[in-house]
Parts: C-alpha cells; sequence; structure tokens
C-alpha cells in the first residue's frame, strides 16, 4: 500500500506541474530604442526562459546590440574615415586587398542584384550621390553639369570591382564601394541573430530606418502585422497589412527622399548607367524575403526598373514584391505571385 500511495502522490505532483506549466503566465515582451547607422532602431521581443535563468534584463541587451553595432560600423561606415569600407575607398591601390569574410559576403550578394537588376542596382555610386548634392539636399543651389556626370561615370560600375577568395581590388583607383543600400537591411538580420543563437528568443520584431524582421507571435499571441505605408509625403498611413510569423519587409520610393529644383522633383535613386535620378512612374517598391538584407537590396534594385520587367523577373525568381504608383492622386498597386499570398 505505501508503494501504491508513493506512486499516486507521484502522478498527482506530475499532474499538477504539467497544468503550471500549461497555464504559466507568458513572459512580458520588452521593448528597445536607440541609433543605428544614423537611423532610428526600435526593437519589441519576448525575453527566453534562459535569459530569466540567466537573469539578463533588456539593459545587457542593449549592450550587446550597441557594441555589435559599433563593430559593424568598423566594417561598413562610409562615415567613419578608418573603416574598412572608407580605407578601401580612400585608397588608389589597383592591387588585391584583404577584407573581412562579413564584407566579402556583402559584396557578393550585392553582386547578384547587380546582375538580378540588369545593372540597375549598383554599389560604386556614391560618388554621383554627392555629385548630385543628396547629403546636403536642404541646400540645393543646383544641378550637376552632364561633362561632370560622364566623367564621374568613368569610375563608377561594378565592373570596376573584382572579388577573389576573400579580397577584392579596384580596376580604377577613384572606383569607391558603398553598401549603404542593403546595410540597414543586414544589420536587422545581424541582431536577429544574436537574439536567436546568443539569447534564444523565439519571439521578436525588429526595424531600423524602415526595414524590419519578424519571428514568432506578436504580443498579442497572434503572428505580426506590418503596416505598409501609403506614398505620401507628409505623413504615415497605414495602407496594406502584412501577417507573419516569419518574414523582413523592405520599402524603397521617393515619396520621402528626393529634392526639387526648379519646379522639378529628383529622387534619389540614380541609374548608373546614366548618373541621373531615376525617373520612373513608381512611388514604393515594398519587397519581402527571408533576409532584410536581400529585401532591401532588391527594394531598391526593383525601384529602379520598369514594373513590367521587375514583376517579370520577380515572378521567375519567386520573389515577393509590391509595386504602388500614383497618377493624378490615383494610386495604383502591382503585385509578383509570390506577393499575392500575403496580401489579403
Amino acid at each position: 500500500m505505501k508503494k501504491i500511495r508513493i506512486l499516486a502522490n507521484f502522478f498527482l505532483f506530475l499532474s499538477l506541474y504539467v497544468s503550471a506549466c500549461r497555464n504559466r503566465v507568458p513572459l512580458p515582451y520588452e521593448q528597445i530604442s536607440g541609433k543605428a547607422i544614423g537611423t532610428g532602431l526600435h526593437i519589441t521581443y519576448q525575453p527566453s526562459s534562459w535569459m530569466v535563468e540567466k537573469s539578463i534584463d533588456k539593459n545587457q541587451v542593449w549592450e550587446t546590440i550597441n557594441r555589435e553595432i559599433s563593430a559593424l560600423n568598423g566594417i561598413f561606415s562610409t562615415y567613419s574615415p578608418d573603416s574598412t569600407i572608407s580605407r578601401f575607398n580612400q585608397s588608389s591601390s589597383l592591387e588585391f586587398q584583404e577584407i573581412p569574410p562579413i564584407l566579402y559576403a556583402r559584396i557578393e550578394n550585392a553582386f547578384k542584384i547587380h546582375i538580378f537588376s540588369d545593372g540597375l542596382y549598383d554599389i560604386t555610386i556614391n560618388p554621383l550621390y554627392r555629385a548630385w548634392n543628396f547629403y546636403h539636399k536642404d541646400n540645393i543651389q543646383g544641378i550637376p553639369q552632364k561633362d561632370y556626370i560622364m566623367s564621374i561615370l568613368k569610375y563608377t560600375g561594378c565592373g570596376h570591382l573584382q572579388l577573389k577568395n576573400g579580397k577584392i581590388r579596384k580596376t580604377h583607383p577613384r572606383t569607391e564601394l558603398d553598401l549603404s543600400s542593403i546595410a540597414k537591411g543586414f544589420y536587422v538580420d545581424y541582431i536577429a541573430a544574436i537574439f536567436t543563437q546568443k539569447y534564444r528568443i523565439r519571439n521578436f520584431l525588429i526595424e531600423i530606418g524602415g526595414e524590419i524582421i519578424v519571428r514568432g507571435k506578436s504580443p498579442s499571441g497572434k503572428p505580426w502585422r506590418i503596416a505598409l505605408e501609403k506614398p505620401l509625403e507628409d505623413r504615415s498611413v497605414p495602407f496594406r497589412i502584412i501577417h507573419s510569423s516569419a518574414i523582413a519587409v523592405a520599402t524603397s520610393g521617393n515619396y520621402r527622399n528626393f529634392y526639387i529644383y526648379k519646379g522639378k522633383k529628383y529622387s534619389h535613386i540614380i541609374n548608373p548607367k546614366t548618373g541621373y535620378p531615376v525617373e520612373t512612374k513608381n512611388m514604393a517598391v515594398t519587397v519581402l524575403h527571408r533576409s532584410c538584407e536581400m529585401a532591401d537590396g532588391y527594394a531598391t534594385a526593383l525601384y529602379a526598373m520598369d514594373i513590367n520587367r521587375g514583376l517579370e523577373k520577380a515572378n521567375r525568381e519567386k520573389i515577393a514584391v509590391h509595386y504602388v504608383t500614383v497618377h493624378k492622386d490615383r494610386i495604383s498597386e502591382y503585385s509578383s505571385q509570390e506577393m499575392k499570398k500575403y496580401l489579403h
């Protein structure tokens, strides 16, 4: 009888333990806000049980993120004169130079997008961006002369960069490298990897400058809801809602980042073949992808492309893309087949 009583007590304890686990109050979500690569960073996440056991709070999480962002800036920043990219840009050497694997992989991805876009996406056009004064667009005194643009085109273009065995070289001493078109997306992916691998976090949203990645569930216990904005210059208005538990979202457009000179609107996205800002009916292009880095780059590339060509390419590669155009206050939408899975 004693053995039976012990077994009965054990199973009662086990039943109560399982019931308690089922009814355990979920850990509350935390929020972090800060700066990264010159823009806003916003994170919402649910701490993992492992973090609770290790007494890791959000201040420690932010310290880790801040430290890792500083390390990435030491490689990717075009503002820091001592970064890997800045040193490469300042060098006139035509010899192969060894670079960190993390940078080499980003350039390889940029080359893939360059080919995908028929050359309309290019990571060497920073001199053109400067020529068009987009770093000082609030003080525009004029637009560059055609001869000046043509002189810059002599040393811009991905054809002036060569990769080999972890090394890179330029074929013209004035060629520059700028990965800002995928940097925000890559930083988002990098932080997401820290969350999943270091902190074992399953449910989170990470956003840097409008580039977003989500995993798991939102605080409501449901998939995350991501609002696509209407392409309006003066305010943010939700336009379409994406529901997902595992997706990255990036949008490119000219409805905020542009300037007007003598009544003409100039987009910040430059055609690397002509050296002039892209002239297009596209107002906004949103891309969904498993990688925020690739969503970021594809959004820029597809914005520069004609809608028909962009959709043809996106459908072939099974990329989720959503185009928005505006003509006389009339908004039109065009989606790839992959994107239609997310729009309801």
